[in-house]
């Protein structure tokens, strides 16, 4: 029988000028999505990504009015470390997101406790998921130069199905790691993927081209998964990375 092939993902892409220019326009645009979600259902959830790239955005986004207590806010993934530790995914949200009138905003982490073992990281790690509206109102990934979202790494996408989330290990750092699954982040009414680089630029398109590939990068494994069309805010230099 001939092998079953995905469909190729509906891509809609936002490119601007620079970097300020994408943080500030994303900002505004989840920004309205947040709005009318508040106001269809009363609450809104947002889901982002660590590393350097969402600072402008997480900058930006703080700054505009909302009726920020109604929001919930989470991470696609997080580090197995101190909450207070700079490489801490939640220290970023915190410091750079949750100021000001956003300091309201109901901050759910993944990880309370660096300690334990991976299965119980991961046990309490689904249990906070458990806690927030399925589907999510907006979910904004990052993406390495190999193709690798949240902390879902090429030959490396855990989980089953019915998993929310799962431990892992990056190749090339010590620390372990607590990532979202494919399925539970593409469960969501708007997916965005938010990155700059025309190299990155490249290695999206390829894997979403990809569709007859049996191990799909982890960016087109959350993408093939999900009934919304894939938003790609983008910015064409060299100097940005995930």
């Amino acid at each position: 029988m001939p092998s079953r092939t995905a469909p190729t993902p509906d891509v809609r892409v936002a490119e601007h000028p620079d970097p300020d220019a994408l943080a500030d326009a994303l900002a505004q645009s989840v920004a309205t999505s947040l709005t009318e979600a508040i106001e269809a259902r009363g609450l809104a959830t947002l889901v982002v990504p660590g590393g350097r790239t969402p600072v402008a955005l997480f900058r930006a986004l703080a700054r505009i009015e909302l009726p920020w207590s109604s929001v919930m806010v989470t991470l696609t993934d997080e580090r197995r470390v101190p909450a207070d530790d700079p490489q801490s995914n939640a220290q970023l949200v915190r410091t750079h997101l949750l100021t000001g009138a956003a300091r309201a905003a109901r901050f759910v982490p993944l990880a309370s406790d660096p300690g334990g073992d991976a299965a119980q990281a991961t046990r309490s790690c689904s249990k906070r998921l458990a806690g927030l509206p399925r589907p999510y109102d907006v979910v904004i990934l990052g993406m390495g130069g190999d193709g690798h979202t949240a902390s879902l790494f090429p030959g490396r996408v855990p989980g089953g199905p019915d998993a929310d989330c799962a431990a892992v290990t990056a190749p090339v750092a010590p620390e372990g790691r607590l990532t979202q699954s494919a399925t539970r982040l593409a469960a969501t009414r708007r997916l965005i993927v938010y990155f700059t680089g025309r190299d990155k630029r490249a290695v999206f398109d390829d894997a979403l081209a990809e569709t007859g590939t049996a191990k799909p990068l982890p960016i087109a494994a959350v993408a093939r998964q999900a009934d919304c069309p894939v938003e790609l805010y983008w910015a064409d230099t060299r100097e940005g990375s995930a």
